[in-house]
């Protein structure tokens, strides 16, 4: 029998557990929680006063004031991260000492105490987990084509792959979306061209109908005789043209 080839990663999996905790588990990791019940649950536990550092670092303020913006946008979503590893420590530092001062008074751990705590600690480091895979998404977005960045979508399930099961069947609905969108788009377009066209030609038809004659802004028209020469309707004023006409 030959060894395993050393040339060969594949992940090794232990036993199986139980169907509750392997469901709670993986809805963890691969789903975005319902918002008011997670702050529900992050609130139930707090760092303890005299464990100081389990926190999340502040940048100094000398140094963030002068930080660019992508700068300051990246390391908030990475505090974000921090922050869900450092919550799933809290409820584990609790249990950690409930467990050392039942051991020191003698006493029994009651199950019924402690997998509550334990499983909210999953459910932080879960979900610790379900936001670094967003955050690598983000990282690969500028490198993938406008048309097909909503694979990156918060929206999509996080499963063993990043960018979820059945990648290039996604790909080719999104292209056939995009496609259609494009066709509706470019078809509502020229309608609007040829409603505005229309609209256009018909104020200009109605503006000639409705415009004043240039010369008879009074409502006066000026008469004239076909094939003869205009006549002056009001008399002459000059003294000379009276006497040459008596």
């Amino acid at each position: 029998m030959f060894l395993p080839s050393v040339f060969e990663k594949k992940e090794s999996f232990g036993s199986d557990v139980a169907d509750d905790i392997a469901q709670r588990v993986n809805d963890a990791c691969s789903k975005k929680p319902l918002e008011s019940k997670f702050k529900e649950l992050q609130d139930k536990y707090k760092t303890p006063q005299n464990c100081k550092f389990l926190c999340v670092p502040k940048v100094n303020l000398e140094l963030w004031h002068d930080l660019p913006r992508h700068t300051k946008s990246k390391d908030l979503g990475t505090q974000e991260v921090q922050k869900n590893i450092l919550k799933s420590a809290q409820p584990m530092v609790k249990l950690f000492d409930s467990v050392l001062v039942a051991q020191n008074e003698r006493k029994m751990v009651q199950p019924s105490e402690t997998l509550p705590v334990i499983g909210d600690a999953i459910t932080f480091l879960g979900h610790a987990s379900f936001l670094a895979s967003l955050k690598r998404r983000e990282f690969f977005k500028p490198d993938i084509g406008v048309a097909y960045q909503s694979v990156c979508s918060k929206s999509n399930p996080v499963t063993t792959f990043l960018f979820r099961d059945e990648l290039p069947k996604h790909i080719k609905y999104i292209g056939e979306v995009n496609k259609t969108a494009k066709t509706t788009v470019v078809r509502s377009s020229l309608v609007r061209r040829t409603s505005d066209y229309k609209s256009s030609s018909n104020n200009f038809k109605y503006s000639q109908r409705g415009r004043k004659p240039f010369l008879g802004s009074r409502g006066h028209k000026a008469h004239f005789s076909e094939g003869r020469p205009a006549v002056r309707s009001h008399p002459p004023h000059s003294s000379k043209e009276l006497r040459d006409k008596a």
